[in-house]
Formats: C-alpha cells, sequence, structure tokens
C-alpha cells in the first residue's frame, strides 16, 4: 500500500512540475512578444521593463526572471529577428533553386525576398534599420552590461544572413567568369547586393519618416530588375 501511494505521488509530482515548466515558458515567451511590441514601437532607448512587463501581463521581477535586464531582451529580440529573416529567405531560396538553378536567378530571387520581407514585417524592419549595427553584428557592451548567450546567437544569425548571400555570390562568379575578368569578386558582388538591398529599405524608412516630402521612390520590382539586368547583361556583353 505504502509503494503504490509512493508511485502516486511521485506521478503527481512529475505532473506538477512539468505545468511548472510549461507555465514557465509561456510566461517567458509572452515577455519575449511584448518586448518585441514595445521595442517596435517606442525604440529600444524609449522602453522600460515595467512597460515590457506590463504588456505580458507580469512584473518587472517577472521579467527578471528570465532577462537580466533590458539589453538582454534586445539581444534576444535581434536574434529572433534575424531568425525569422532567416527562415523567410531560405524558403524563398528553395523556390528560386525549383524554378530555375542558376544562381544568378537564385540571386535575384533572394534580392526580391529581402525587399518583400520589409513590407511584410514593417514594424520590425524599421527598428532593425534603426537600431541593429555595425557593433551589434561583432559584439558589443552597452551601459557596461556585459554580452549574453542572446548576444551571441543575434551575431550568429547575422552571419548566417552574410553567409547565405556571399557563397551564393561566390558561386555566381565562380560559374560566370566575365566578373572576375572585370574584376568584380564574389565579396564585391556580395557587397554590391548587400548596400543595393539596404539603400532601397533605407530610401524606403526615410520616405516614411518626411510623408510630406514628394519624391519617387525606387519600387521593389524596379531594384529586382535592376539586379537581374546587371548579372544577365554583364555575361550576355562579356
Amino acid at each position: 500500500m505504502s509503494t503504490i501511494l509512493i508511485v502516486v505521488t511521485t506521478t503527481n509530482q512529475k505532473r506538477q512540475l512539468g505545468t511548472m515548466a510549461e507555465s514557465r515558458s509561456n510566461v517567458e515567451e509572452r515577455v519575449l512578444q511584448a518586448a518585441k511590441q514595445v521595442f517596435f514601437a517606442r525604440g529600444f532607448h524609449n522602453s522600460s521593463l515595467r512597460a515590457i512587463a506590463k504588456k505580458a501581463g507580469t512584473s518587472e521581477s517577472g521579467v527578471l526572471r528570465f532577462y537580466q535586464g533590458k539589453l538582454h531582451l534586445l539581444q534576444t529580440v535581434f536574434a529572433a529577428c534575424w531568425a525569422e529573416i532567416n527562415e523567410n529567405l531560405e524558403r524563398a531560396m528553395a523556390v528560386a533553386v525549383e524554378q530555375d538553378p542558376d544562381p544568378r536567378h537564385v540571386l535575384v530571387e533572394l534580392m526580391r525576398a529581402v525587399l518583400n520581407d520589409y513590407h511584410a514585417a514593417e514594424p520590425r524592419m524599421h527598428f532593425m534599420l534603426t537600431t541593429f549595427g555595425y557593433q551589434d553584428a561583432v559584439g558589443h557592451i552597452i551601459d557596461d552590461e556585459p554580452g549574453t548567450d542572446a548576444d551571441s546567437e543575434a551575431r550568429q544569425q547575422y552571419h548566417r544572413y552574410l553567409t547565405r548571400i556571399y557563397s551564393l555570390c561566390d558561386t555566381v562568379v565562380a560559374q560566370y567568369p566575365v566578373f572576375a575578368k572585370a574584376g568584380i569578386s564574389g565579396a564585391g558582388l556580395a557587397q554590391m547586393f548587400i548596400a543595393m538591398c539596404n539603400g532601397v529599405q533605407g530610401g524606403w524608412y526615410a520616405a516614411k519618416l518626411e510623408p510630406g516630402i514628394d519624391r519617387p521612390q525606387l519600387t521593389e520590382e524596379e531594384a529586382v530588375r535592376g539586379m537581374r539586368l546587371f548579372l544577365y547583361q554583364s555575361v550576355n556583353h562579356g
């Protein structure tokens, strides 16, 4: 009889521990989603742990159970944003390869995906354009707070984004020697690609900040056509 009672008690304890773990995970996720919403709306420096806690339906101490502070939350949000971007681009590249495995076509469609991602998630992209910078990419310290595992994850996700672009551009240059003959390396092509994407997105964001200024905006399709023209005409006239 005693043995049976012990088994029953142990099972109940396991269930309770499982429920507690599930509850803990749920609160942690709510805090992360709340941090995204608050950061995207107010920016990092104008956001507070109190506002994030309120949005998550918990207390500041509840936030600090999972995150060391506002910087830790920022780094976690960066990592989540880059992971989401990478997932979107991977899906787009898989579709592009099925359509046409030519690396030029895949690169063109990758640009389309990068620019389309801006429109699909403008609050996130506005936040990333204004907050994520070179120091975040290489690791840094804000207000003397040490880096965290989330900081490392954010940099890994960002480097994953860059590696995809650089690798694809290396393939283009290797497959079409005309680029190397013209003095364009894989790294050079990758930097042109990134600069063009960043420039187009930055122009869109600037237009949002100055809606009263009437000026023509480069469209996503124009940018994609420009990249396609450069990649294919270079080969045809090489």
